[in-house]
Formats: C-alpha cells, structure tokens, sequence
C-alpha cells in the first residue's frame, strides 16, 4: 500500500511534463490515472518474476522475456493487424496492449482530433484518428473492459507473487 502514492506521485509528475510537451488533448487527470494503473500493472509482473526467481541475477535475466512481447503486441512499434493470425492472440495477454488502448481511446477517440472552425479538415482528422483505433483494433464502447482486464492483472499477478513468496518460504524453512 505504500507504493501506490509513490506511482500516482511519478505517474503525475511525468504527465505534467508530457502532456504539454506532447500537446496532448484528452482529459489530463484520466491521463495520469491510465498511467498509474499501467505502472501498478508493470510493477505486479515485476513481483511475479522477483518471487519466483532465486536472485536478482535471474530476475533480470529474464526480464525482456516479459516485457518484449509487451512492446511488441501492443501495437505501438507493429500495427495489431499486420501481426500473423496465428501470433496475433498474444495481444490479449498483455497489459501495456491495455494501457495503449486506454490512452488512444482518451487521445483520439470521440472528437479529440476535430479541429474547432474548420470543419473540412475537422472531418479528415477525425477519420484519420479512428483508423488509427480501428487498425489497432481499439473499441471506444470497451474502456471499461480495458480497465477491468488490467486491474484483474494487477491483482492476479500480486496474489500470486504472494503465492510463490509463501510456497518458497515453506520451502526454505523446512
């Protein structure tokens, strides 16, 4: 419970440099609350690995086993429909996917890209911005879901870490 103000203190402190540098345009505060549920997330995988390895050599030794294909099934570097069909389920396993999806969805979704007092372009760019949910398969109608999902990760990832931490405890005192 003491680290959750410490990631809502960071996830703040790098919107407030964000948000203006990158001239964002959805809501700030939602911004900073989809960030902080992705580092909660992030930081329940990194628990996981931190109780079921034997040391901290291993934990990073097999850190990018988890956190490439985060990058890689995100639709951040590769559009979602340009990964193989068959490959393409693994998306679903990761939770930045999740956070990437929460953020596009309050960046471009709705009429975040419309222009005021020019509706012509107004109109291009707010096409332009929902093939750009569309082709990383982003639903609007789903942010609750997203949430959701992530917030089940969170807490399953934690439960369990706790699991291994209790199961190797049995192990070393017996």
């Amino acid at each position: 419970m003491t680290e959750l103000p410490l990631y809502f203190v960071q996830a703040l402190l790098v919107m407030l440099i964000v948000y203006w540098l990158e001239h964002l345009n959805g809501n700030f505060m939602v911004l900073v609350l989809e960030l902080f549920v992705l580092m909660i997330v992030a930081s329940s995988y990194a628990f996981l690995m931190g109780a079921l390895v034997t040391d901290v050599k291993q934990a990073q030794e097999l850190s990018p086993v988890i956190f490439v294909p985060q990058l890689l099934f995100s639709g951040f570097f590769i559009r979602i429909e340009q990964i193989p069909a068959w490959l393409s389920w693994c998306q679903y396993l990761c939770a930045l996917k999740y956070g990437i999806n929460l953020v596009s969805v309050t960046e471009f979704g709705g009429n975040m890209c419309a222009i005021p007092g020019n509706e012509t372009l107004s109109a291009e760019r707010v096409s332009q911005c929902q093939d750009l949910l569309e082709s990383n398969d982003v639903q609007e109608d789903l942010v609750w879901l997203y949430l959701l999902i992530m917030l089940a990760i969170f807490l399953g990832f934690r439960v369990s870490s706790c699991a291994a931490l209790i199961y190797r405890a049995r192990d070393f005192g017996g």
